[in-house]
């Protein structure tokens, strides 16, 4: 069958990456025949619904690895693919020896109980810049194992983890954002992080050097959540607005969205921040 689209754009195009798509191409027919589009557009690997059925054929996996693995693209985006295992492996062991991939966008699959994989793929990589799992299912062990990740890895940047289950997991964050140096956006939304992650994380917020940008909206801040069910705690919130004092990296903070979040909580955090510049404070 013919691929429906391939578009290849690369100013230093050579032989060697010519037969890499090329053979990509060939080994992908028969899963494509599902495809809407597939684009590789300046070392760019867009598959966004690429698979309306949600499974890669075991060819697919194959020839998606191989391609995976050549080391040549900087961007690589599935998100809503519903990867599963195999695709997952792929990416993994694409994190682990790619030094050019800058972005990975795996976002709205379930890849449950595969975070140590991405933790561990972390570890081992120095070129990625953005990393989204938003909608991903992780739990706290996920969680944890994405943060210990974080903690060694020398130029991530942006790291979103929104809409995820993964409460509990406050102190190895707050521990990776005291490690990592290179951090600037740290997206947590709608993670059901409670009042003692607030607090963990809230250290590591005292600690970080790099941090610029911080979103906790949408989470259980103050130990109760969207019913007002739970344990009020005002503690962890309240670790942040002593965190936000002295920390001098921060420049916008979002905690909106969090359950009886409080006036006297809220004061603390407007305190932190009323002598700094331009600060972005959304509460």
């Amino acid at each position: 069958m013919q691929l429906p689209e391939l578009d290849v754009q690369l100013p230093d195009l050579d032989v060697d990456l010519l037969l890499h798509i090329l053979r990509f191409a060939e080994a992908l027919c028969d899963v494509l025949a599902f495809c809407n589009s597939n684009r590789v557009t300046g070392r760019a690997l867009n598959l966004l619904k690429a698979w309306p059925s949600g499974k890669l054929s075991a060819l697919g996996h194959q020839a998606f690895s191989a391609a995976l693995l050549a080391d040549r693209l900087c961007m690589i985006n599935l998100s809503g693919n519903m990867i599963g295992p195999n695709c997952v492996t792929a990416i993994t062991d694409t994190l682990r020896a790619s030094t050019c991939l800058t972005s990975l966008n795996v976002s709205n699959n379930n890849i449950k109980g595969r975070g140590v994989m991405f933790g561990d793929a972390l570890k081992a990589n120095s070129s990625l810049k953005e990393l989204n799992m938003t909608g991903c299912r992780l739990d706290t062990k996920d969680g944890k194992g994405l943060a210990g990740g974080l903690a060694v890895h020398a130029s991530l940047t942006s790291l979103n983890v929104s809409f995820n289950d993964i409460s509990g997991s406050g102190e190895p964050f707050g521990e990776a954002l005291k490690a990592n140096s290179s951090l600037t956006e740290l997206v947590m939304r709608g993670c059901r992080l409670n009042a003692e992650d607030a607090k963990d994380v809230a250290i590591g917020l005292a600690g970080s050097t790099s941090l610029t940008q911080l979103d906790l909206s949408e989470n259980q801040l103050c130990g109760l959540n969207i019913w007002g069910r739970g344990t009020y705690d005002a503690t962890g919130i309240k670790a942040i607005g002593v965190a936000l004092a002295v920390n001098a990296s921060l420049t916008s903070l979002d905690v909106r969205y969090n359950n009886c979040l409080g006036d006297k909580a809220k004061v603390t955090i407007r305190e932190a921040v009323k002598n700094k510049v331009r600060f972005d404070l959304k509460v």
